[in-house]
C-alpha cells in the first residue's frame, strides 16, 4: 500500500476533482463539467528536481513538459521578452526507479516551444523556470508551504512519467458560436534571453478562379533527445528533423494517375493531370532540403489524400 506524505495531503485532496481517473470517467462517459475542456497533449520530455518540505528536507519531483496544438504559440517582441501560454495538470503521485513515489505535474505548451527547447539551453531553463513557478503557485494555493529548489535534470531517455500515453488535461473553456475554445490555465510574461511538429497551409487567394489550391500541411517528423541537443545559446535554433510529411487534400480524387507530383530538393509541386477532375495546383517551399529519390508517395483514397514522406538531408 502507497502512503501518500503527510504534507503532500492536502494538496492532493484540494485537487482530486481534476483527478486523472476523474477526467477518464468523464471521457468514457462522455461528459464534462460546465466551462471545461480537454486537452490530449503529445510526450515530450521528463524534469526531475527537488522541493523543500516544511522540516527542510528534501525530496524529488518530476515534471512533465508536453505540448499540444490547443495551447497557444509562444511570442516575443525581441530575444529579451518572451510571452509563453501553458496548461498545469493536477498534482500526482508516480513511482521513480526506487520505486517510491514522487509528486509529479505536467505541463503543456504549445510544439514550438519545444523545438526551441531542442536548440537552446538558455531558453530551456526558462521553460522549466516557468513551470515550477506554476507548481509552486499550485503548492501555494492549497494551503502547502512546500518550495522547489534550483536546478534541474533532464532525463535521458524518457519522454513521459509514467508510461507513453500522457495523461488528458481538464482546463477552462470560452466558448464563441457553440465551438468550444481552450483558454490557457496560465501565461507567463518573462524577460529572458533564452515530437512531431505541424506547419499549416496558407492558401493562396491570387490563384486563377479555374485553379484550386488544395489545403496542405507538412509534419516534422524525428527522435529528438533534449538531453542530447541544448547547447548554450542566446537565440532558439530549430533542431532538423529526420523526415518531412507532407499531407494533401484533393478531394473528389479518386485515382492517383489523375495527379503529377515533382519534388526538387527544397521544393514539392502537386497538379491535376486529368481534365474531368478538379484542377488542383500546388507549389510549395519546404522548410528543408529533402532527398527526392529515398522518399515515397502515396494517395489514401478514403481520405482523399495525398501523403508524401521526405527524408531530409543536409544543405
Amino acid at each position: 500500500m502507497s502512503i501518500v506524505p503527510l504534507y503532500l495531503r492536502v494538496s492532493l485532496n484540494k485537487i482530486l476533482f481534476y483527478a486523472p481517473a476523474y477526467i477518464k470517467q468523464l471521457e468514457e462517459q462522455n461528459e464534462l463539467p460546465a466551462g471545461k475542456a480537454l486537452i490530449r497533449p503529445t510526450a515530450g520530455f521528463v524534469v526531475k528536481c527537488f522541493l523543500k518540505t516544511p522540516d527542510e528536507s528534501k525530496r524529488k519531483l518530476f515534471l512533465n513538459v508536453v505540448y499540444s496544438d490547443e495551447i497557444d504559440k509562444p511570442t516575443s517582441s525581441d530575444l529579451n521578452s518572451w510571452s509563453v501560454p501553458f496548461a498545469l495538470g493536477p498534482l500526482r503521485m508516480e513511482a521513480d526507479k526506487g520505486k517510491v513515489l514522487a509528486p509529479t505535474f505536467d505541463c503543456c505548451f504549445h510544439p514550438l516551444v519545444l523545438r526551441y527547447c531542442y536548440g537552446s539551453k538558455a531558453f530551456c531553463d526558462l521553460i522549466v523556470d516557468i513551470s515550477k513557478d506554476a507548481i509552486q503557485k499550485s503548492f501555494h494555493a492549497s494551503g502547502d508551504d512546500t518550495e522547489l529548489v534550483e536546478g534541474y535534470t533532464i532525463l535521458k531517455g524518457v519522454s513521459y512519467k509514467s508510461g507513453s500515453i500522457p495523461k488528458t488535461l481538464m482546463v477552462a473553456a470560452k466558448h464563441d458560436e457553440g465551438k468550444a475554445d481552450i483558454k490557457q490555465a496560465g501565461k507567463a510574461n518573462v524577460e529572458k534571453v533564452f515530437g512531431d511538429i505541424t506547419v499549416k497551409a496558407e492558401v493562396d487567394t491570387t490563384a486563377a478562379s479555374s485553379v484550386i489550391v488544395p489545403n496542405y500541411k507538412i509534419v516534422e517528423r524525428g527522435n529528438f533527445e533534449i538531453a542530447n541537443h541544448t547547447t548554450m545559446t542566446s537565440k532558439p535554433k530549430l533542431q532538423r528533423p529526420e523526415e518531412l510529411v507532407v499531407h494533401v487534400d484533393l478531394d473528389r480524387i479518386e485515382s492517383v494517375v489523375d495527379i503529377s507530383l515533382d519534388v526538387g530538393i527544397k521544393s514539392l509541386a502537386v497538379k491535376s493531370t486529368n481534365e474531368t477532375v478538379p484542377q488542383y495546383k500546388l507549389e510549395i517551399e519546404l522548410p528543408y532540403h529533402v532527398s527526392s529519390k529515398k522518399g515515397h508517395a502515396k494517395f489514401d483514397k478514403k481520405q482523399s489524400k495525398l501523403i508524401v514522406t521526405l527524408p531530409v538531408i543536409e544543405a
